[in-house]
């Protein structure tokens, strides 16, 4: 949730109108204890929904074949990955580690094959 979002709940939540019956005074706004409540509710609120409409693993036997995806073949870390269809395997750019001058800093990918990765979704959008 960016902070215009954020700003956009505030406003219509925690903002409350207060009208004093006095006439000498005139109409304040007011941001208490309550309203402070409300707004983090509604914040909260907005974020399972926001939860809700982001991606989560699926089963492997869901995933789409013609297009890159992410793939958890389980090395604790997301790989991006294609279906072979040549092989019938999938294939993944898969995270290397060498050693280089006497440590583990020679990092670069390479491509492995894997049969039945443990699950996958799809890759997040790029916005600007």
């Amino acid at each position: 949730m960016d902070n215009q979002k954020i700003l956009e709940i505030a406003h219509r939540t925690a903002w409350k109108y207060k009208h004093s019956s006095d006439p000498n005074h005139s109409a304040t706004y007011t941001f208490n204890a309550h309203t402070m409540i409300d707004f983090a509710r509604k914040v909260h609120e907005a974020l399972l929904e926001a939860d809700n409409t982001t991606h989560h693993w699926q089963p492997i036997a869901t995933a789409p074949k013609d297009k890159p995806i992410l793939l958890d073949i389980g090395m604790g870390w997301p790989v991006v990955g294609i279906y072979n269809q040549p092989s019938e395997k999938w294939v993944c750019a898969e995270l290397q580690m060498g050693l280089y001058e006497g440590e583990y800093n020679d990092t670069y990918f390479e491509n492995d094959h894997f049969s039945t990765p443990e699950r996958w979704q799809p890759l997040p959008e790029i916005t600007k």
